[in-house]
């Protein structure tokens, strides 16, 4: 025990503890000493005073005017106020002081306009929570009086708050102004800044003043340490990744976010225009693994802000990537993802990663960001469509009406071979028609672009079927618009490209193939996907096919009201004038007597027409209105016999050039009238295997009596060309047909 100077050891105020003997003299006069074993009170310390003459003073009354008790707060700008007085000294030769939690006090200042005593504090690097704020006043004869209550700190934006009750494990504001911790907001997880990334520029969340990192795309990244919530742990059954980002450069390959290593993780990076989403559990862990890489991934640009999520669900065993609160893409084929504690950056590789293209890099830091990256977090829960939709909401980012999406063709569940048209319909509440990014893919492969057509207003491509495997062929489009928002859709589709027949008519260039393959239904497919017809009557599906070497069925039809309707189309028939059409068919006949429509299209004034009749094949045109130079001219035909029960491979040839119409028969002419010219719009009904409203024939009837002549037998592989087949192709047409190799 000492008077004057610290014995021994003591502590103090601030949490100092001192033991190295005598130290801290006390400088000044000391007098009448006195220890009690009791609390003397108030009244009784005053009287001591006035015994010993000194005068007992008036302590000042104080309150607190501001923060109010229980308000929240935040920033480095909180106004601290109090208000006091004194029976003696006026309030401007009072002396103040505030602290926070009972800690240093610090000086306020008298402010002569509002008559308070103020200070300002900076409340921005106090935790989230409640804190306590005091203030007290003396006067010149030091009686002194505090008083204060508890205030809230939230330093969080509102999107923060968001983040944080929605569930977030971890959680880098990256807000730092200087120094080179990344802090952890919810968890302990705080990062180190590495390189010399620039701290404290203008955030990328709209609706936060808080601030972002800029990274040089050179050294900069944020090492994250190992933690059971993020990777040591695991497995993890459910994993989200949110972040906002704005890129420099988005065409090198720069890492976004990364944690694991060769046989576990996740990375976000992009890679020649597109921001990818990585995920792989490669070793032999639990029943759903290994799996993977799948990824999933959406074209950006450079110099703009986006909000990303990728979420990773085993249960659905999906991996879905979310650009600016819309879905951009779903991958199927993940599971649980395990263990995996090599090193996790924000800004960088970190060690090692695996990419979508196959590459495995593991040579420590690598693929620098170039570009900012703002509030990182993290979840172990799948968050949904709609709520990373409100967090993209509440940052102030705008989240799009995604386009309408409708694939056209080729059409689900068809059976595709040879070259195969691509047809996509896409429209958007802002972005104007033909402006959207439509892109399609198959089986998981590369985007590929499509080009927009006014006319028909659909974005096409074209799919060579050829250099694809036979079978089953996932195909997935997407149409993203100025905002990025997506829509998305599949189809599955058939290559079958054994079919040697098929692929020579689609390549020949058939505008529409009826391959008569259906098992059940109404709808006649369209091979080209873009002409689908219509079974009337109740035709017998899955007949056998009359193509040898070839599995694909035929229709048969009973010769009461059977027929194939054939909407209008500008390809087929209200289009024109047309300078060159060719119809190719395979048919057996169970009667050749009656007469019997095979095919026809157009009416009185303009048509084509293959037709039996007293045991003749006949193939025939006309266009008798003066429509051109060329017109009008027909009926002209050609006629062959044929016979009951024999497989037919039948075309019919108009040529304007050579002026003349040809029928063909198993790959032989059967010779050709000339006087022929184009062949103008003729809107009437289409149809095969019957005539469906009206036709001309040979000998001059003119029928138009609806319905007739239905044809009683087998119809195969009807196709429709815009262009006259060479005597060389319908050869080839028909020895492909009859089992000949290619």
């Amino acid at each position: 025990v000492a008077i004057g100077a610290m014995w021994d050891d003591v502590r103090y105020h601030n949490a100092n503890i001192v033991n190295n003997n005598t130290r801290n003299h006390f400088d000044g006069e000391i007098d009448n000493v006195a220890i009690y074993n009791t609390a003397l009170s108030q009244s009784a310390i005053a009287s001591h005073t006035v015994i010993g003459g000194g005068t007992v003073g008036t302590a000042p009354s104080v309150s607190l005017v501001a923060p109010a008790a229980l308000s929240t707060v935040s920033g480095n700008s909180v106004l601290i106020a109090a208000s006091a007085a004194d029976d003696s000294d006026a309030r401007s030769e009072l002396t103040s002081h505030y602290r926070i939690d009972f800690g240093e006090w610090q000086a306020m200042s008298y402010n002569s306009v509002t008559l308070n005593h103020e200070a300002t504090w900076d409340a921005s690097g106090y935790s989230e929570g409640s804190h306590h704020v005091q203030v007290r006043v003396y006067d010149t004869e030091m009686a002194s009086k505090a008083t204060g209550h508890t205030v809230v700190v939230d330093n969080v934006s509102a999107y923060g708050d968001t983040v944080i009750s929605d569930g977030a494990v971890a959680f880098w504001r990256l807000n730092e102004s200087s120094g080179t911790t990344a802090a952890d907001l919810v968890g302990s997880l705080d990062g180190t800044y590495t390189g010399a990334p620039t701290l404290g520029v203008s955030g990328l969340v709209p609706s936060d003043t808080d601030s972002g990192v800029d990274f040089d795309g050179e050294d900069d990244y944020v090492d994250l340490p190992n933690g059971a919530v993020l990777n040591s742990a695991g497995p993890y059954a459910a994993r989200t990744v949110e972040l906002w980002f704005e890129a420099d450069d988005v065409n090198t390959r720069q890492v976004i976010f990364e944690e694991g290593g060769v046989s576990r993780g996740l990375s976000i990076y992009l890679d020649n225009g597109n921001v990818y989403m990585n995920a792989w559990n490669t070793l032999n862990d639990d029943v759903d693994s290994p799996w993977g890489p799948v990824w999933v991934s959406a074209p950006v640009e450079a110099n703009a802000t986006y909000q990303l999520a990728m979420v990773l669900n085993a249960n659905t065993n999906k991996l879905k990537g979310y650009l600016n609160g819309s879905l951009v893409e779903t991958a199927t084929g993940t599971g649980a993802l395990f263990k995996h504690n090599a090193d996790v950056a924000i800004g960088a590789m970190d060690d090692d990663t695996r990419f979508h293209d196959g590459a495995i890099v593991n040579n420590a830091q690598a693929y620098f960001f170039d570009g900012e990256i703002d509030d990182v977090s993290i979840y172990n829960t799948v968050l949904s469509t709609s709520i990373i939709a409100s967090h993209a909401s509440e940052g102030g980012q705008t989240v799009g009406v995604a386009p309408s999406l409708l694939v056209e063709a080729p059409v689900d569940s068809s059976t595709v071979a040879g070259n195969v048209e691509v047809l996509v319909h896409s429209y958007d509440d802002v972005d104007a028609n033909g402006s959207l990014d439509v892109q399609w893919r198959v089986d998981g492969g590369p985007w590929l672009g499509t080009t927009y057509e006014a006319e028909g207003e659909h974005y096409v491509a074209s799919w060579d079927t050829t250099l694809e495997d036979g079978g089953a062929h996932t195909l997935e489009f997407r149409s993203l618009d100025s905002d990025r928002a997506t829509s998305n859709d599949s189809i599955t589709v058939t290559v079958d490209n054994s079919s040697q027949y098929a692929a020579e008519v689609l390549a020949d260039g058939a505008v529409a193939y009826w391959r008569h393959g259906e098992a059940s239904g109404t709808t006649a497919l369209d091979e080209l996907g873009t002409h689908n017809a219509t079974y009337t009557g109740s035709p017998t599906l899955a007949a056998s096919g009359l193509l040898i070497n070839d599995a694909n069925t035929a229709v048969g039809f009973d010769g009461t009201n059977d027929f194939v309707s054939i909407t209008n189309a500008a390809a087929i028939n209200t289009g024109g004038p047309y300078g060159a059409r060719s119809v190719e068919m395979w048919f057996v006949a169970d009667n050749v007597t009656d007469r019997q429509v095979l095919f026809e299209e157009g009416g009185v004034s303009r048509g084509l027409a293959i037709y039996l009749d007293q045991g003749e094949l006949y193939f025939i045109g006309w266009n008798n209105r003066n429509d051109d130079p060329t017109t009008p001219w027909g009926p002209n035909w050609v006629k062959t016999p044929v016979a009951i029960g024999n497989a037919y491979h039948v075309v019919l040839v108009l040529d304007q050039t050579a002026g003349t119409i040809e029928g063909y028969l198993n790959g032989s002419s059967i010779g050709a009238d000339t006087g022929v010219g184009n062949l103008f719009s003729h809107t009437a009904k289409v149809a095969v295997g019957a005539m469906d409203d009206d036709v001309r024939f040979h000998d001059g009837s003119v029928t138009n009596t609806g319905q007739a002549y239905f044809f009683d037998g087998i119809i195969d592989e009807v196709a429709i060309y815009n262009t006259a087949l060479t005597a060389l192709q319908v050869a080839t047409h028909s020895a492909l047909g009859n089992g000949a190799p290619a």
